[in-house]
């Protein structure tokens, strides 16, 4: 099938897609300049995490059943589509596929952090975030937090680069990747504010701040819930072919990249050794799970 508009008037949804699109491109670059490649990230993130003391006792079939439901959403999102028009109509499945994935790793997170288990979208979110901000690495402790104020734009960065100029979110010359980072975060946060803020919390709007910092992680719960309950047709824009296939692109790398991050945290908190049978239990069953085969060789090789 052949994609139909090549040039596109710029519809509001268009102009939406490529909001998210370049907000997913950013991250991604960011990921490409801060480390290189991604078995490097996973080295260096294997020494940071080597730091990490080894839970006594672990629920193994609460953490094995959401390391399963990651690997298996994760492989569904993994799937190579070769046809542009496919391709666009993918786009408005995606975004559920990967913030699927990541969540059931950051169940797995959660519960790696202090042996506590939270299972809900909000709970595990929050404490996710709250950990990576003090401890996890950038992008992902990157975050905003507190009320935005009567100007609106109170709100803190949090281990974001000091002072910041932040661009429009049309803006594509001349802007830097944690610069765009820090646009969607900002703009994450206000949006959690209205989702969040009731009357009867007995603040005023600008006075409130949604619980815990707003991280990538929310970012990609935004994008789910715009797939699943808001505007269908926002992800199936008829944007240019680069721009339909780099936004499924992008939402795969930050997916890859985030489960590599999570996973080596976990591995290390419930013991390699457990980690590893299972991954190689999972891959028994689904050899062509490729994305988890690469991330537990550089694992392994790191013993």
């Amino acid at each position: 099938m052949k994609s139909i508009v090549q040039n596109p008037e710029r519809t509001d949804d268009l102009i939406r897609f490529d909001t998210y699109r370049f907000y997913l491109h950013s991250v991604c670059a960011f990921l490409s300049d801060e480390h290189n490649a991604w078995d490097a990230f996973a080295r260096q993130w294997l020494l940071e995490a080597a730091k990490l003391p080894p839970l006594t006792t672990i629920d193994e079939k609460w953490i094995a059943r959401f390391l399963k439901l990651s690997w298996n959403t994760e492989y569904l999102l993994a799937q190579k589509i070769d046809d542009v028009e496919l391709a666009r109509v993918s786009n408005q499945w995606l975004p559920v596929q990967a913030y699927y994935a990541v969540y059931s790793a950051a169940e797995a997170l959660a519960y790696s952090i202090d042996g506590h288990k939270t299972e809900g979208h909000a709970k595990t979110l929050r404490k996710t975030s709250d950990w990576l901000v003090k401890h996890g690495p950038r992008p992902w402790c990157f975050a905003f937090t507190g009320a935005r104020g009567k100007s609106g734009g109170e709100a803190k960065p949090v281990r974001l680069p000091n002072p910041l100029m932040l661009p429009s979110n049309l803006q594509r010359i001349g802007v830097q990747p944690v610069q765009m980072i820090a646009k969607c975060l900002k703009a994450e946060h206000s949006h959690r504010i209205d989702d969040s803020w009731r009357r009867g919390c007995g603040k005023k709007k600008y006075e409130y701040a949604p619980p815990g910092p707003t991280t990538v992680l929310h970012f990609l719960y935004r994008l789910r819930i715009k797939a699943n309950y808001g505007n269908v047709d926002l992800f199936l824009a008829d944007a240019p072919d680069d721009e339909i296939t780099g936004f499924g692109n992008h939402l795969r790398k930050l997916c890859y990249w985030t489960l590599l991050m999570m996973e080596i945290v976990v591995r290390r908190r419930i013991l390699p050794s457990r980690f590893d049978t299972l991954a190689s239990s999972y891959l028994t069953g689904n050899p062509d799970a490729k994305h988890l085969a690469m991330r537990c060789r550089v694992y392994l090789q790191a013993i």
